[in-house]
Protein backbone atom coordinates (compact mmCIF):
# COMPACT_ATOMS: atom_id res chain seq x y z
CA UNK A 1 0.00 0.00 0.00
CA UNK A 2 1.01 3.55 -0.61
CA UNK A 3 0.44 6.29 1.25
CA UNK A 4 0.60 9.79 0.80
CA UNK A 5 2.80 11.56 3.06
CA UNK A 6 2.31 15.80 4.09
CA UNK A 7 5.44 16.42 5.95
CA UNK A 8 7.39 20.13 5.98
CA UNK A 9 10.14 20.41 3.08
CA UNK A 10 12.10 22.84 1.12
CA UNK A 11 11.48 22.97 -2.57
CA UNK A 12 14.70 22.62 -4.12
CA UNK A 13 14.73 21.40 -7.67
CA UNK A 14 17.96 19.81 -8.92
CA UNK A 15 19.12 20.13 -12.68
CA UNK A 16 21.28 17.08 -13.68
CA UNK A 17 23.72 19.56 -15.87
CA UNK A 18 27.06 20.63 -14.73
CA UNK A 19 30.74 20.73 -16.08
CA UNK A 20 31.16 17.09 -16.01
CA UNK A 21 27.91 16.49 -17.57
CA UNK A 22 28.55 14.12 -20.60
CA UNK A 23 28.01 14.57 -23.97
CA UNK A 24 26.73 12.18 -26.16
CA UNK A 25 24.83 10.95 -29.66
CA UNK A 26 21.90 9.07 -29.90
CA UNK A 27 21.34 6.32 -32.80
CA UNK A 28 20.20 9.18 -34.79
CA UNK A 29 23.38 11.07 -34.57
CA UNK A 30 21.44 13.71 -32.08
CA UNK A 31 23.22 15.70 -29.55
CA UNK A 32 22.84 15.30 -25.97
CA UNK A 33 24.17 16.04 -23.05
CA UNK A 34 23.54 14.06 -19.76
CA UNK A 35 22.33 13.39 -17.20
CA UNK A 36 25.39 10.83 -17.66
CA UNK A 37 28.00 12.51 -15.58
CA UNK A 38 32.01 12.18 -16.04
CA UNK A 39 31.96 13.20 -11.78
CA UNK A 40 35.55 14.15 -10.59
CA UNK A 41 37.04 10.97 -11.35
CA UNK A 42 37.80 10.01 -13.97
CA UNK A 43 36.14 13.26 -14.85
CA UNK A 44 36.22 15.67 -18.12
CA UNK A 45 38.81 14.82 -20.61
CA UNK A 46 41.16 17.69 -19.85
CA UNK A 47 41.79 16.63 -15.89
CA UNK A 48 43.64 14.37 -17.17
CA UNK A 49 42.53 11.16 -15.56
CA UNK A 50 41.69 8.89 -17.67
CA UNK A 51 38.33 10.51 -19.00
CA UNK A 52 37.79 10.13 -22.60
CA UNK A 53 34.09 11.66 -23.41
CA UNK A 54 33.42 15.13 -24.08
CA UNK A 55 31.99 16.80 -21.30
CA UNK A 56 30.56 20.82 -20.60
CA UNK A 57 33.69 21.46 -19.34
CA UNK A 58 35.84 20.61 -22.38
CA UNK A 59 33.37 21.93 -24.25
CA UNK A 60 33.90 25.30 -22.09
CA UNK A 61 38.11 25.26 -23.07
CA UNK A 62 37.23 24.79 -26.55
CA UNK A 63 35.26 28.08 -26.09
CA UNK A 64 37.93 29.85 -24.52
CA UNK A 65 36.00 30.18 -21.54
CA UNK A 66 38.20 28.49 -19.27
CA UNK A 67 41.52 29.26 -18.94
CA UNK A 68 43.33 25.91 -19.05
CA UNK A 69 46.73 27.27 -16.65
CA UNK A 70 44.07 29.43 -14.43
CA UNK A 71 41.86 26.59 -13.21
CA UNK A 72 41.27 26.83 -9.52
CA UNK A 73 43.52 29.49 -9.45
CA UNK A 74 46.19 27.97 -11.26
CA UNK A 75 46.09 24.81 -8.96
CA UNK A 76 45.00 22.60 -11.15
CA UNK A 77 46.82 22.17 -15.00
CA UNK A 78 43.70 21.59 -17.25
CA UNK A 79 44.91 19.45 -20.89
CA UNK A 80 43.18 21.45 -23.29
CA UNK A 81 44.49 19.40 -26.12
CA UNK A 82 42.34 16.39 -24.67
CA UNK A 83 39.64 18.57 -24.53
CA UNK A 84 40.10 20.01 -28.54
CA UNK A 85 40.24 15.99 -29.22
CA UNK A 86 37.53 14.46 -27.75
CA UNK A 87 35.37 17.63 -29.29
CA UNK A 88 37.03 17.24 -32.45
CA UNK A 89 35.77 13.13 -32.74
CA UNK A 90 32.37 13.87 -31.67
CA UNK A 91 32.44 16.67 -34.32
CA UNK A 92 33.88 14.46 -37.15
CA UNK A 93 31.19 11.99 -36.17
CA UNK A 94 28.28 15.10 -36.92
CA UNK A 95 30.39 16.41 -40.10
CA UNK A 96 30.71 19.68 -37.53
CA UNK A 97 33.43 21.68 -36.56
CA UNK A 98 34.60 21.21 -33.12
CA UNK A 99 33.81 25.10 -32.10
CA UNK A 100 29.99 23.99 -33.25
CA UNK A 101 29.60 21.07 -31.17
CA UNK A 102 31.23 22.78 -28.46
CA UNK A 103 28.68 26.01 -28.72
CA UNK A 104 25.49 22.71 -29.15
CA UNK A 105 26.83 21.44 -25.76
CA UNK A 106 26.38 24.82 -24.13
CA UNK A 107 23.03 25.58 -25.81
CA UNK A 108 21.33 22.48 -25.15
CA UNK A 109 22.61 22.89 -21.42
CA UNK A 110 21.97 26.31 -21.04
CA UNK A 111 18.14 25.87 -22.50
CA UNK A 112 17.75 22.76 -20.01
CA UNK A 113 18.45 25.23 -16.75
CA UNK A 114 16.34 27.64 -18.79
CA UNK A 115 13.29 25.31 -18.75
CA UNK A 116 13.62 24.20 -15.35
CA UNK A 117 13.93 27.90 -14.23
CA UNK A 118 10.51 28.49 -16.42
CA UNK A 119 8.70 25.61 -14.42
CA UNK A 120 9.73 27.57 -11.43
CA UNK A 121 8.59 30.59 -12.07
CA UNK A 122 6.15 31.17 -14.71
CA UNK A 123 4.79 28.14 -14.32
CA UNK A 124 3.76 29.20 -11.32
CA UNK A 125 2.63 32.75 -12.19
CA UNK A 126 5.92 34.69 -11.04
CA UNK A 127 7.16 37.07 -14.00
CA UNK A 128 11.62 36.37 -14.17
CA UNK A 129 12.00 40.05 -15.33
CA UNK A 130 10.85 40.77 -12.18
CA UNK A 131 13.81 39.35 -10.65
CA UNK A 132 17.41 39.16 -10.45
CA UNK A 133 19.30 35.71 -11.01
CA UNK A 134 21.81 34.88 -8.28
CA UNK A 135 24.58 32.16 -9.67
CA UNK A 136 26.88 30.18 -7.65
CA UNK A 137 29.32 27.04 -7.89
CA UNK A 138 32.38 26.90 -10.11
CA UNK A 139 30.43 26.78 -13.36
CA UNK A 140 27.38 28.67 -12.40
CA UNK A 141 28.98 32.52 -13.09
CA UNK A 142 29.93 30.94 -16.48
CA UNK A 143 26.22 30.07 -17.94
CA UNK A 144 24.54 33.06 -15.96
CA UNK A 145 24.75 35.85 -18.64
CA UNK A 146 23.20 33.38 -21.01
CA UNK A 147 20.27 32.26 -18.93
CA UNK A 148 19.53 35.66 -18.20
CA UNK A 149 19.05 36.55 -21.74
CA UNK A 150 16.89 33.25 -22.45
CA UNK A 151 14.70 34.40 -19.73
CA UNK A 152 14.61 37.89 -20.12
CA UNK A 153 16.24 38.49 -16.41
CA UNK A 154 17.70 42.06 -16.78
CA UNK A 155 20.31 40.94 -14.16
CA UNK A 156 22.62 38.43 -12.69
CA UNK A 157 24.35 38.47 -9.16
CA UNK A 158 27.59 36.82 -9.21
CA UNK A 159 28.39 36.42 -4.92
CA UNK A 160 32.13 37.63 -3.47
CA UNK A 161 33.45 33.47 -3.48
CA UNK A 162 30.71 31.69 -5.84
CA UNK A 163 32.13 28.52 -6.00
CA UNK A 164 32.31 27.75 -2.13
CA UNK A 165 28.80 29.83 -1.18
CA UNK A 166 27.33 26.44 -0.25
CA UNK A 167 30.35 25.67 1.73
CA UNK A 168 30.18 28.87 3.73
CA UNK A 169 25.69 28.96 4.07
CA UNK A 170 26.50 25.14 5.94
CA UNK A 171 29.34 26.81 8.07
CA UNK A 172 27.48 29.74 9.01
CA UNK A 173 24.03 27.92 9.14
CA UNK A 174 22.14 27.64 12.52
CA UNK A 175 21.95 24.09 14.19
CA UNK A 176 18.36 23.21 14.13
CA UNK A 177 15.60 20.46 14.64
CA UNK A 178 12.18 20.06 13.48
CA UNK A 179 9.82 18.08 15.20
CA UNK A 180 5.95 17.83 13.94
CA UNK A 181 3.03 16.33 15.33
CA UNK A 182 -0.35 15.73 14.05
CA UNK A 183 -3.19 17.75 16.34
CA UNK A 184 -6.62 17.91 14.89
CA UNK A 185 -8.49 19.44 16.92
CA UNK A 186 -11.09 22.42 16.64
CA UNK A 187 -10.07 25.38 17.88
CA UNK A 188 -13.66 25.87 19.86
CA UNK A 189 -13.39 24.53 22.87
CA UNK A 190 -10.17 23.73 22.66
CA UNK A 191 -8.99 23.71 26.51
CA UNK A 192 -5.30 25.16 26.65
CA UNK A 193 -3.76 22.46 28.75
CA UNK A 194 -4.09 20.51 25.65
CA UNK A 195 -2.25 22.24 23.44
CA UNK A 196 0.94 23.28 26.22
CA UNK A 197 0.97 19.41 27.16
CA UNK A 198 1.48 18.60 23.18
CA UNK A 199 4.03 21.56 22.47
CA UNK A 200 5.42 19.89 25.90
CA UNK A 201 6.08 16.64 23.92
CA UNK A 202 7.71 18.24 21.19
CA UNK A 203 9.65 20.26 23.15
CA UNK A 204 11.25 17.25 25.42
CA UNK A 205 11.60 15.86 21.51
CA UNK A 206 13.66 18.51 19.80
CA UNK A 207 16.12 19.27 23.71
CA UNK A 208 17.11 15.42 23.12
CA UNK A 209 17.80 15.96 20.00
CA UNK A 210 20.09 18.98 21.10
CA UNK A 211 21.60 17.25 23.47
CA UNK A 212 22.72 14.36 21.08
CA UNK A 213 24.84 17.49 18.99
CA UNK A 214 26.07 17.98 22.43
CA UNK A 215 24.61 21.63 22.97
CA UNK A 216 23.80 22.44 26.34
CA UNK A 217 20.03 23.12 27.12
CA UNK A 218 21.10 26.67 28.43
CA UNK A 219 21.80 27.47 24.16
CA UNK A 220 18.64 26.53 22.91
CA UNK A 221 16.26 28.72 21.58
CA UNK A 222 12.27 27.38 20.08
CA UNK A 223 10.46 28.38 17.61
CA UNK A 224 6.55 26.84 17.51
CA UNK A 225 3.70 27.06 14.77
CA UNK A 226 0.41 25.81 14.67
CA UNK A 227 -0.78 24.71 11.25
CA UNK A 228 -4.27 25.44 10.96
CA UNK A 229 -6.98 25.72 8.39
CA UNK A 230 -10.94 26.26 8.06
CA UNK A 231 -13.24 22.95 8.36
CA UNK A 232 -12.96 21.50 5.05
CA UNK A 233 -10.55 22.78 3.56
CA UNK A 234 -7.53 21.04 2.47
CA UNK A 235 -4.51 22.99 2.61
CA UNK A 236 -3.59 24.66 6.07
CA UNK A 237 -1.55 28.14 6.90
CA UNK A 238 1.52 28.02 9.48
CA UNK A 239 0.92 30.25 12.42
CA UNK A 240 4.11 31.39 14.34
CA UNK A 241 3.17 31.44 17.91
CA UNK A 242 4.71 34.10 19.57
CA UNK A 243 2.11 35.03 22.85
CA UNK A 244 2.49 33.77 26.05
CA UNK A 245 0.89 30.23 27.07
CA UNK A 246 -2.11 32.02 28.70
CA UNK A 247 -6.10 31.65 28.09
CA UNK A 248 -5.95 34.49 25.54
CA UNK A 249 -3.70 32.18 23.05
CA UNK A 250 -6.14 30.27 21.18
CA UNK A 251 -8.17 33.07 20.73
CA UNK A 252 -5.24 35.21 19.48
CA UNK A 253 -4.11 32.18 17.01
CA UNK A 254 -7.52 32.34 15.40
CA UNK A 255 -7.50 35.77 14.82
CA UNK A 256 -3.90 35.56 13.00
CA UNK A 257 -4.95 32.47 11.17
CA UNK A 258 -7.90 35.16 9.65
CA UNK A 259 -5.73 37.72 9.00
CA UNK A 260 -2.97 35.59 7.10
CA UNK A 261 -5.80 33.67 5.58
CA UNK A 262 -6.69 37.13 3.67
CA UNK A 263 -3.39 37.82 3.29
CA UNK A 264 -2.34 34.69 0.94
CA UNK A 265 -6.27 33.94 -0.58
CA UNK A 266 -7.38 37.42 -0.30
CA UNK A 267 -10.35 36.46 2.12
CA UNK A 268 -11.32 35.44 5.34
CA UNK A 269 -14.55 34.24 6.99
CA UNK A 270 -14.52 34.93 10.22
CA UNK A 271 -17.95 32.90 10.83
CA UNK A 272 -16.42 29.87 9.39
CA UNK A 273 -15.00 27.25 12.40
CA UNK A 274 -11.16 26.68 12.54
CA UNK A 275 -9.11 23.93 12.76
CA UNK A 276 -5.89 22.69 14.45
CA UNK A 277 -4.22 20.37 12.47
CA UNK A 278 -0.46 19.78 12.73
CA UNK A 279 1.93 21.36 15.65
CA UNK A 280 6.01 22.43 15.06
CA UNK A 281 8.81 23.17 16.73
CA UNK A 282 11.89 24.23 15.82
CA UNK A 283 14.80 23.98 18.22
CA UNK A 284 17.83 25.84 17.09
CA UNK A 285 21.60 26.98 18.34
CA UNK A 286 23.37 29.79 16.93
CA UNK A 287 26.73 29.32 15.65
CA UNK A 288 30.18 31.36 15.65
CA UNK A 289 29.62 33.70 12.03
CA UNK A 290 32.21 34.10 10.00
CA UNK A 291 32.51 36.60 7.42
CA UNK A 292 34.27 36.31 3.86
CA UNK A 293 35.88 39.49 3.42
CA UNK A 294 36.08 40.82 0.27
CA UNK A 295 39.87 42.26 -1.00
CA UNK A 296 40.51 45.89 -1.18
CA UNK A 297 39.04 47.19 -4.27
CA UNK A 298 41.59 47.52 -7.41
CA UNK A 299 41.97 51.17 -8.75
CA UNK A 300 40.70 50.31 -12.36
CA UNK A 301 39.69 47.84 -14.64
CA UNK A 302 42.61 48.39 -16.82
CA UNK A 303 44.93 48.13 -13.81
CA UNK A 304 42.89 44.26 -13.04
CA UNK A 305 43.38 42.91 -16.36
CA UNK A 306 45.21 40.51 -16.74
CA UNK A 307 45.98 39.78 -20.83
CA UNK A 308 42.65 38.67 -23.25
CA UNK A 309 41.77 35.20 -24.53
CA UNK A 310 40.31 33.95 -27.73
CA UNK A 311 36.53 33.43 -26.91
CA UNK A 312 34.03 32.08 -28.89
CA UNK A 313 31.17 34.62 -29.26
CA UNK A 314 27.77 33.86 -30.37
CA UNK A 315 26.16 37.35 -30.67
CA UNK A 316 29.32 37.62 -33.64
CA UNK A 317 29.45 33.97 -34.64
CA UNK A 318 33.47 33.63 -34.24
CA UNK A 319 36.07 33.87 -31.68
CA UNK A 320 36.72 37.11 -30.48
CA UNK A 321 39.94 38.44 -28.60
CA UNK A 322 38.40 39.63 -24.75
CA UNK A 323 40.07 41.09 -21.79
CA UNK A 324 40.36 39.00 -19.02
CA UNK A 325 40.61 40.38 -15.16
CA UNK A 326 41.31 38.98 -12.03
CA UNK A 327 38.18 38.96 -9.32
CA UNK A 328 39.90 40.62 -6.83
CA UNK A 329 41.65 43.59 -8.22
CA UNK A 330 38.27 44.75 -9.56
CA UNK A 331 37.13 48.38 -8.67
CA UNK A 332 34.05 49.50 -6.72
CA UNK A 333 31.18 50.97 -8.21
CA UNK A 334 32.85 51.24 -11.68
CA UNK A 335 30.76 49.93 -14.97
CA UNK A 336 32.39 48.31 -17.36
CA UNK A 337 31.21 47.30 -21.13
CA UNK A 338 31.50 43.14 -22.05
CA UNK A 339 32.23 41.11 -23.60
CA UNK A 340 35.26 40.09 -20.98
CA UNK A 341 35.98 37.38 -18.43
CA UNK A 342 36.95 37.56 -15.24
CA UNK A 343 38.64 34.73 -13.32
CA UNK A 344 38.76 34.10 -9.97
CA UNK A 345 40.47 30.97 -7.82
CA UNK A 346 37.12 29.26 -7.34
CA UNK A 347 34.96 30.46 -10.59
CA UNK A 348 34.55 32.34 -13.97
CA UNK A 349 32.39 35.20 -14.78
CA UNK A 350 31.31 35.49 -18.38
CA UNK A 351 30.67 38.74 -19.29
CA UNK A 352 28.96 38.82 -22.87
CA UNK A 353 28.43 41.78 -25.50
CA UNK A 354 26.34 44.51 -24.97
CA UNK A 355 26.08 43.47 -20.97
CA UNK A 356 27.65 45.95 -17.91
CA UNK A 357 28.85 44.81 -14.93
CA UNK A 358 29.84 46.38 -12.02
CA UNK A 359 30.88 45.46 -8.63
CA UNK A 360 28.75 46.99 -5.73
CA UNK A 361 30.24 47.09 -2.00
CA UNK A 362 30.14 44.17 -0.68
CA UNK A 363 32.19 42.34 -3.26
CA UNK A 364 29.32 41.17 -5.60
CA UNK A 365 29.53 41.48 -9.17
CA UNK A 366 26.24 42.73 -11.39
CA UNK A 367 25.89 42.11 -14.49
CA UNK A 368 23.09 43.97 -16.02
CA UNK A 369 21.12 42.57 -19.22
CA UNK A 370 20.52 44.67 -22.46
CA UNK A 371 17.30 46.37 -22.60
CA UNK A 372 16.79 44.18 -25.62
CA UNK A 373 18.33 41.13 -24.66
Amino acid sequence: LKYPLRIPMLDVVSIGAGGGSIAWLDEASSLHVGPQSAGSVPGPACYGQGGTEPTVTDASIVLGYLNADYFAGGHVKLDASASHRVIETMGARLGMSKVRVAHGIHTILNNRMADEIRLLTIARGYDPREFALIVLGGAGPLHGSALARALRIPRVIVPFAPGVLSAFGLLVSDIEHDHTASFRQPAAGLALTELAEAFDRLDRAGRERMRQENIADARVGVRRYAEMRYVGQSYELEIPITAAFDGALIESLVAAFHEHHERVYRQRNPSAAVEFVNLRTVHFATVPKIRLEPPKPGPSWEKAQHGARSVYLSDHDRHMDIPVYRRDQLPIGVRQAGPFIVEQLDSTTVVLPGETAFVEPNGNIIVEMPTDA
